[in-house]
């Protein structure tokens, strides 16, 4: 039996593991992590972990402490292959004092694994059958105790929990003849804009450095004393430089980090660490770490934000404490996509200098520091990324506003996105010629010109919640948002101009107007759902918008409405807004009003809502995700999403049926606004106008010159029929061959 000292270790080690899986990291990131925190408590300098690969049964290195490895290419032993197969293959324990002597060792060239002797391997396990093996090695012989194992076997236990959990797939289907295929993977939209360029990855969730250690408390003290105080310094420096480049507001963000770096519980910790016998680089870490985690497990949204300040602090005493200290020469920036687990503020701020493009984050931080920066500072940013599946090199398109990540684009995908050569555009047909009108979605003021220059016939899209936090004060104050749709309204004077309420929660949380953090949040407090929760909020925005109606075209649209009784209640608040500035004495105008579609319910019976509004917008990317029970940007499931499904033709089909029954107009905007091999199906499904981002509007043009509602009509029937997105597919390609090799980038 084990005596209380182990069983207080024993759940030391669970407890700390838990915190791994609390953490919501990337799968690569996850794994690190883990192989860490078990080598600590069995305070070995090795912990491996090792994955069977599902058809081969290889095992294959997925994570380690102590051998060096290419995690893009990780090394492998065949089934039953060296102690590790002996683990999986017998399913229990294999204990061995030296590891070389036994029969069964494989040695793993270039690994480093030389300089470890002794070997303890426990099966991990993952819904009853062994998925894999947990190693810890030592440098000098010995033999572990039935205590130790019994504390591996636990831990290994609860990893094959969280293993089973993650995405493993970047961990284990790697190898050295692999060519980096094209992939697109869906994140999270952080900030705004489309960008490309080649990756420079860093791994983990803090940098690793270079450190000799003293072996004297009082030496590493000194150091730690030396290094806080540099990282101070360092901190006002940037706050400083924060508060002339950007804003007072974004400098007073890092003030939570002067905390941290001022006397308290954080550098206490450390310090008494040391004093007990620990370096000071091992130790700024696991403390940085262990706070990092707590701060993951705690209910308040808000504060499990502040996290990311304590690895950015870390982060900065590290970097200081190492200075002189051997390094990896700097790797060149310009041009450049920054990949990493955590971004932090400095990184951003730094980023248009070093000449990086844009952003792409592990961790999904929808309302840090480092993501607010990015929005303010016009770089696009992507994040709940599996970045395990980026090398560096890898060329990369970051799609900020959809959130989604190209790796190594097609030359068709990669044109689609490149900026075009000059600022203007000439169509080949005019507008007059086109069957559907063609409006842009933009997110910030500057998409403004882009759409100009690409032809956009107005506005069809606002998505103001991007403009409105990208200005920090003008989601509470009226005349800076007045100000933001007034630029609008002026680049386009004799053209719609569509503002969208708030579009908040779900999928892009802002988690100072989220009181609660909910299980599922697609189904929960987001867009009107949440903005009548906030209706002083959405009463300035009313007013703002009411206000730009004066001055030109406005239509002002509703997302996610579900209910006539939300309608009514959007409708009321509207007369408000309206009678409070007639009362005021306030200009303002007859702004249309409209609903979007996107829950089954309302495009199956729509009609109560559609006779109460001006006009009908159809988003298909949620219509779409919420129709198939999928979450577009799940790494699982995500192949799953299919907006040509025949399911969503119906429901689109119905929608506009309802629609021009009640004398509306419909818009489509999403995915397939943006996809060519989509155009004859819309057409036919008689959509009246389509609205998409800037770049992809030259090809829609050009795919739509060719194109007739009369020639595309025909084919309906059929693609409403057909019992797959597959065969609605071929029928388009059958159809319509020269639409078939191009590709679809926008969303929602």
């Amino acid at each position: 039996m084990p005596d209380r000292q182990q069983l207080i270790d024993a759940l030391a080690t669970l407890e700390r593991v838990g915190r791994v899986a609390a953490a919501g990291a990337d799968a690569r990131t996850t794994v690190d992590e883990i192989v860490r925190v078990v080598a600590e408590q069995m305070s070995t300098p090795l912990c491996s972990l090792y994955l069977t690969e599902p058809g081969s049964g290889e095992l294959v290195l997925a994570a380690s402490t102590g051998l060096r490895f290419n995690p893009h290419a990780p090394p492998r032993l065949g089934p039953g292959e060296g102690l590790v197969g002996l683990v999986v293959e017998g399913g229990k324990a294999v204990a061995v004092e030296e590891a070389e002597s036994h029969p069964r060792f494989k040695f793993l060239p270039k690994t480093g694994e030389e300089r470890f002797v002794s070997f303890l391997g426990v099966p991990v396990v993952q819904g009853g059958e062994v998925a894999g093996c947990l190693v810890v090695q030592t440098e000098v012989p010995r033999l572990f105790h039935d205590e130790e194992i019994q504390l591996l076997q636990t831990v290994a236990h609860q990893v094959g929990g969280l293993v089973e959990g993650l995405n493993s797939t970047a961990l284990i289907t790697a190898r050295e003849t692999d060519d980096r295929r094209e992939l697109r993977l869906v994140g999270v939209a952080a900030a705004p804009g489309v960008t490309v360029g080649r990756a420079v990855v860093e791994s983990g969730l803090l940098p690793l450095h270079a450190y000799q250690a003293s072996g004297e408390p009082d030496v590493e003290l000194t150091r730690l004393d030396v290094a806080v105080a540099a990282a101070r310094n360092d901190l006002d420096r940037v706050i400083a430089r924060l508060r002339e480049e950007v804003g007072e507001e974004e400098a007073a963000l890092l003030e939570m980090q002067r905390l941290l770096l001022a006397e308290g519980s954080f550098l206490a910790t450390i310090e008494e660490r040391i004093v007990a016998g620990a370096n000071a680089y091992r130790t700024i870490r696991e403390v940085a770490l262990d706070h990092y985690h707590t701060f993951l497990r705690l209910p308040d949204p808000y504060i499990r934000q502040r996290g990311g300040d304590v690895l950015e602090v870390a982060r900065r005493i590290l970097e200081s404490l190492c200075k002189g200290q051997p390094a990896p020469a700097a790797e060149a920036t310009t041009g450049t996509i920054r990949v990493a687990t955590q971004i932090s503020v400095t990184d951003v701020l730094d980023a248009p200098e070093q000449g990086v493009r844009g952003l792409v984050q592990g961790a999904t931080t929808p309302d840090s520091h480092a993501v607010l920066l990015a929005r303010t500072l016009g770089l696009p940013m992507v994040t709940g990324i599996e970045v395990g599946a980026i090398q560096r090199g890898d060329r990369l398109i970051v799609d900020g506003t959809t959130g989604t990540l190209y790796l190594n684009p097609s030359p068709a995908v990669e044109a689609a996105h490149r900026p075009l050569p000059s600022t203007t555009w000439s169509p080949n047909v005019p507008e007059e010629a086109l069957p559907v009108r063609l409006r842009a979605n933009v997110s910030v003021g500057r998409d403004l010109e882009t759409a100009a220059a690409r032809g956009a016939m107005g506005i069809g899209l606002y998505r103001t919640e991007y403009a409105l936090l990208t200005h920090r004060d003008a989601l509470y104050r009226e005349e800076e948002q007045l100000a933001i749709y007034r630029a609008a309204v002026e680049r386009f004077p004799d053209q719609p101009i569509t503002l969208r309420t708030l579009d908040l929660g779900g999928d892009k949380p802002f988690l100072r107007l989220l009181p609660i953090q909910e299980a599922n949040p697609l189904l929960g407090l987001r867009a009107v759902r949440l903005t009548l929760h906030r209706k002083q909020v959405l009463a300035t925005q009313l007013r703002a918008m009411l206000r730009a109606a004066a001055l030109g075209r406005v239509r002002i649209l509703f997302p996610m409405v579900t209910t006539v009784e939300e309608l009514d209640a959007l409708l009321a608040e509207v007369v408000v807004a309206r009678r409070g500035l007639e009362e005021e004495g306030i200009d303002h105008g007859p702004a249309e009003l409209g609903v979007m579609v996107e829950v089954p319910a309302v495009a199956r019976a729509g009609r109560p809502l559609f006779t109460r509004v001006d006009f009908v917008a159809i988003g298909s990317n949620d219509l779409t995700q919420y129709a198939l029970a999928v979450d577009r940007q799940s790494a699982t499931v995500g192949h799953l999403y299919q907006p040509l499904h025949p399911a969503v033709l119906l429901l689109i089909q119905d929608t506009v049926e309802a629609a021009h029954a009640a004398g509306k107009r419909v818009s489509l905007c999403g995915e397939l606004a943006a996809w060519p091999l989509a155009l004859p199906a819309l057409l036919a499904l008689e959509i009246d106008e389509l609205s998409l981002a800037p770049p992809a509007m030259p090809r829609v043009w050009d795919a739509l010159a060719d194109l007739t509602r009369e020639g595309c009509a025909p084919l309906l029937p059929d693609l409403l029929a057909a019992d797959s997105q597959d065969a609605v597919l071929h029928m388009l390609e059958a159809h319509f061959p020269d639409l078939a090799t191009q590709v679809a980038e926008e969303g929602a």
